[in-house]
């Protein structure tokens, strides 16, 4: 056996290492400029005693496969514009008369009629939360009952140090969010890694996703709600007590930004964003994974295709995509039912990717290829579209189209 695979990480190694991996990442740097110098998986794993993040000390570049299935260039779907001039639209939710409401990371919750008519006046205004890099006004979802539980629940970033998790009622007469509850106190939170996706699974329960908030080894703390996935019961998150334990449902994530469950078989999915930078890891990991109760998927142990005694991803990015979302296709009528659609930031585009029953890829395309700029979030529009939030004037494109951010509506094929 390679020794890269005899030892695994342990917290207390990992800072010890963190300046072994540095020398590693500029000698293949080196390697590379000169092409005179091959470094080989069990040279650097004598470096490191097998504290790499990565698998494999391959190069990366824009021609590397995805595994275990390559994307291929798929046919465009149609795309109009729901709303445009928008700033970092975050997350979407649909009320039960197809009108929605949407979070943009300033702090406003705005709104869309059933009609497709943006409000110019926000429904909501958070001022008190940080809004520098990643953080701010992130994640939303109405109650699964809406209709006998007018709730919409919100995760935003108050401080550099918590995230708060809060419930409103809607109030359709007024249009305005009302009677704040307070849901979620000890979720740390940061400048990044806040991830803030919440969905309700078929059990009705809430998944809410962490991020490790650029602390790493919060992911496999059992005793830190950071990157995991936790999950909320109807009675907790219809309650009025302010939560301070938490029902781990999944851990080892480094900032998983999506989660939703097949509309045939039930299979959850996530996607995370893998280590994009040798400063901690040895390439871009991006993760499609299957989520499942008590499941360890080995950040910051592991990244890369094999995760040893961990989860490993069942679909793996191995040039950076950065993806923002995933939901699988709920429209009957389409070609595309059942699949999961991905939206991607850094990768400005869709993947379409369809799983066996198992959780297999059997189909993995590339829509959209930088088109519309960075693509955040993904979901099922109740006319049977898909609606995709842009990201572009986050500060991370370094040519925003002009019109700021928007909403696209997908047609279906």
């Amino acid at each position: 056996m390679n020794s890269l695979y005899k030892t695994e990480l342990t917290e207390a190694t990992f800072q010890e290492n963190s300046t072994r991996r540095e020398v590693i990442r500029d000698v293949a740097k080196l390697a590379l400029a000169i092409g005179s110098l091959a470094v080989a998986p069990s040279t650097h794993a004598s470096f490191t005693d097998t504290a790499l993040f990565c698998n494999n000390f391959e190069p990366v570049d824009s021609n590397t496969p995805d595994l275990p299935l390559a994307a291929t260039l798929g046919a465009d779907p149609q795309v109009s514009v729901v709303a445009s001039g928008l700033t970092v639209p975050w997350d979407v939710a649909f009320l039960p008369a197809g009108d929605a409401l949407f979070t943009e990371r300033s702090g406003r919750v705005r709104y869309i009629s059933a009609s497709g008519q943006l409000q110019a006046a926000p429904v909501l205004e958070i001022s008190a939360l940080v809004g520098q890099r990643e953080s701010g006004l992130l994640g939303m979802a109405a109650d699964p009952d809406f209709l006998n539980h007018p709730y919409i629940y919100v995760y935003y970033t108050e401080s550099v140090e918590q995230m708060r998790l809060i419930r409103y009622r809607w109030d359709a007469a007024t249009r305005t969010l009302v009677q704040p509850q307070s849901l979620v106190n000890g979720i740390r939170g940061g400048e990044y890694h806040n991830s803030g996706r919440m969905r309700f699974g078929p059990d009705s329960n809430m998944y809410l996703a962490t991020g490790d908030s650029t602390k790493k080894w919060q992911a496999q703390r059992v005793s830190s709600p950071n990157g995991k996935i936790l999950l909320f019961t109807p009675a907790q998150y219809r309650g009025a007590t302010t939560m301070t334990n938490f029902n781990v449902y999944a851990r080892g994530l480094r900032n998983p930004q999506g989660m939703d469950w097949h509309p045939q078989t039930g299979l959850m999915v996530s996607v995370d964003h893998g280590p994009t930078s040798c400063s901690d890891g040895q390439s871009e990991n991006d993760e499609l994974n299957i989520i499942t109760s008590g499941g360890n998927y080995g950040w910051p142990v592991v990244s890369g295709p094999r995760h040893r005694r961990y989860i490993s991803p069942a679909l793996l990015f191995r040039v950076v995509i950065a993806p923002g979302d995933v939901t699988f296709v709920r429209n009957t009528a389409s070609a595309w039912f059942g699949d999961a659609i991905i939206a991607n930031l850094r990768g400005q585009q869709l993947r379409r990717v369809r799983l066996s029953s198992t959780g297999t890829p059997v189909l993995h395309e590339k829509l959209l290829v930088e088109t519309y700029g960075r693509l955040r979030t993904v979901v099922n529009a109740p006319d049977g579209s898909l609606w995709v939030l842009t990201s572009n004037e986050d500060g991370r494109n370094p040519s925003p189209p002009p019109g700021g951010d928007r909403i696209l509506r997908i047609q279906l094929p």
